[in-house]
């Protein structure tokens, strides 16, 4: 029986965690005060696909806006 250091790790998980501030509903975001509708429409439009040949520049631009929300906080 070999010695381990205890932690576990799925090998088919890409660094996601249940904690951070994404899970953090007492957060800033006003999300969960938009009217049911309005949320329904986000998450809608979060699955759709962009057209692969805009697919760098929206990438580039949602780096963008992170960088700039870690940059006010």
């Amino acid at each position: 029986m070999r010695g381990g250091s205890g932690n576990r790790t799925n090998p088919n998980s890409r660094g996601v965690s249940d904690s951070g501030p994404r899970n953090d509903v007492a957060g800033t975001s006003d999300y969960l005060n938009l009217p049911a509708r309005d949320r329904d429409a986000i998450r809608q439009s979060a699955q759709d696909r962009v057209p692969q040949e805009y697919d760098s520049q929206v990438e580039q631009y949602l780096r963008n806006l992170s960088d700039e929300q870690q940059a006010g906080n």
